[in-house]
């Protein structure tokens, strides 16, 4: 599992392995410790590994602003661009000075130790000297070693509820031992059980998707980050061969409710207006908010879940936000035949993934 403590004097780091929530955590915990949440519009840049050259790295790293302390570049998907470009990347970065931090996250080795990255040997060694290389991975789901169960327990106390044994195992049975699917079923479960301090064996029954339906959180959540490869990567699991285009449009309306929700967010944001309690907001501001998908409803009051949207909500514009509301009317009425274009329904989304996506 993720860990990012004693890393304050540290400017580069490699966060790597099969979960992208475990990833994207590990990431976060590291630019909360070096920026303010006031400091993220100016000091944080995020970067498409697949589509920045070595240039536009640095660039990133040189540029600093006059209104933040510190300068932290994110590049998501380093392991997409060429080990020869990883290795120039490696030597640029030697003669990198000043306190920016650089933090490059990749997907678990295909090949070899699940515990090394797939990266250029000479980026590795240089962030290992002067950082650290984090793994990410699913924790261990062997007879021998069970590392999985103690971990969803400790991700339902993360929710503020408690879960048994037996409940852990029927999970486990449920939904798989993906760390990224777990977590997104026990954020719904959390949500399904309200107000009791337990996610009881009956809850999971009822509630929880089999590992090969749903896990339109994450999918959200992706898009929400703008992680192409990360949405990408869930949408299999949403619309499998068997799928009609009532399935689409179903994941098609997740992702409108998501987007005005960070709509929503982005609004509050720019009131400094925080998103855990309707109770602190304003009446004349409250009563611009939808009844139906507010985004006091979707965070129930958790401070996890109001930093998500929040931090989601800033990697928007006003007018991106918009275009992308027109790009899922516009998918749903293809979906609908209402349109002259003619798509299969998984192309539609993926081409729309990678529109709302894209910077």
């Amino acid at each position: 599992m993720a860990q990012t403590s004693t890393t304050a004097n540290k400017t580069l780091f490699i966060v790597f392995g099969d979960s992208h929530v475990l990833k994207r955590r590990a990431t976060q915990a590291l630019i909360d410790e070096r920026l303010s949440e006031e400091d993220h519009d100016f000091g944080l840049s995020r970067l498409n590994g697949r589509e920045s050259d070595v240039t536009q790295i640095t660039g990133a790293l040189s540029s600093g602003s006059l209104f933040a302390t510190e300068q932290v570049v994110v590049v998501e998907g380093i392991d997409g661009r060429p080990k020869r470009e990883q290795q120039t990347l490696a030597g640029a970065l030697e003669g990198l000075s000043g306190g920016s931090t650089l933090i490059m996250t990749a997907e678990r080795p295909e090949r070899g130790p699940a515990d090394k990255p797939d990266l250029s040997a000479p980026l590795v060694k240089l962030v290992s000297g002067r950082g650290r290389v984090i793994a990410c991975n699913t924790p261990d789901y062997l007879p021998w070693r069970d590392n999985l169960s103690p971990w969803i327990a400790e991700e339902a106390k993360r929710h503020g509820k408690r879960v048994t044994r037996q409940t852990v195992q029927l999970l486990i049975d449920i939904v798989g031992v993906s760390a990224d699917r777990l977590a997104n079923e026990l954020e719904k479960l959390a949500i399904y059980v309200g107000q009791a301090d337990q996610i009881a064996e009956q809850d999971v029954r009822e509630a929880a998707a089999p590992g090969a339906d749903e896990d339109i959180f994450g999918f959200t959540d992706a898009i929400g980050e703008r992680n192409i490869p990360a949405a990408l990567a869930a949408l299999p699991a949403l619309l499998p061969p068997q799928s009609d285009n009532g399935d689409a449009i179903r994941v098609l309306s997740m992702v409108s409710r998501h987007l005005r929700l960070l709509w929503q967010a982005r609004y509050l944001r720019s009131k400094r207006t925080g998103l855990v309690s309707s109770r602190e907001c304003p009446q004349d501001l409250a009563e611009k908010l939808p009844n139906e998908q507010n985004i006091f409803g979707a965070v129930q009051g958790k401070q996890g879940l109001a930093r998500k949207y929040s931090e989601q909500a800033a990697n928007y514009t006003d007018a991106e936000l918009a275009k992308a509301m027109v790009a899922v009317s516009e998918a749903d009425l293809v979906l609908k035949g209402q349109a002259d274009l003619e798509m299969d329904a998984r192309t539609l989304l993926e081409t729309l993934t990678v529109r709302l996506c894209r910077r």
